[in-house]
């Protein structure tokens, strides 16, 4: 129910043209606070990128509480990588000045990378693992370690269901909770 409510409150809101997405529906219609619409609003942009998990939502093999849990973690994820491109690319438009001022060119903008060319090469740099980790010295790599848990395992809603390291078995979901920590 809360779904659909979601989804009439931003077909109204676009129809009425409010621009906030429809948070002031939800609030005047629905009973939700200002927390409560925005983060429906939120789950429910996530969903539309989503079509899997909106359709396991919609036949109820995936609950909305669960789907507003993976939303935020999906949000928060795109965030942290917004902020490791954003300064990756900062610090290659440093460089990029830096090199201009050493080369004593009369135009100092001279040969200076765009911001979308320098967050481009950032990316290129962050995904092949050129980069330095977390700015440190040393750019020692971080281990990946890809566990596979089930909703329950991370919920803690069914602690015996399925949590496995691929290609090493089952591992306890304190395990799981220990590795989550630094993910």
């Amino acid at each position: 129910m809360s779904a659909l409510q979601t989804d009439a409150a931003r077909l109204i809101a676009q129809q009425e043209r409010h621009g906030d997405g429809g948070a002031s529906v939800l609030r005047d219609h629905a009973g939700k606070t200002k927390h409560q619409a925005r983060r429906s609003l939120g789950t429910a942009e996530v969903l539309d990128e989503m079509s899997g998990l909106r359709s396991a939502v919609d036949a109820g093999e995936v609950s909305l509480a669960n789907a507003e849990r993976l939303a935020d973690a999906a949000q928060r994820t795109g965030a942290r990588i917004g902020n490791r491109l954003q300064s990756a690319a900062e610090e290659l438009r440093r460089q990029d000045q830096q090199t201009a001022r050493t080369a004593d060119s009369p135009n100092g903008d001279k040969g200076l990378r765009s911001w979308d060319q320098l967050r481009a090469d950032a990316l290129d740099l962050l995904t092949s693992g050129e980069a330095k980790n977390n700015g440190n010295s040393g750019g020692r790599p971080k281990a990946e370690v890809i566990v596979v848990a089930d909703i329950g395992t991370l919920t803690g809603d069914d602690p015996a269901s399925r949590c496995e390291i691929p290609g090493a078995g089952p591992v306890p979901s304190a395990v799981l909770q220990r590795i989550a920590c630094d993910a």
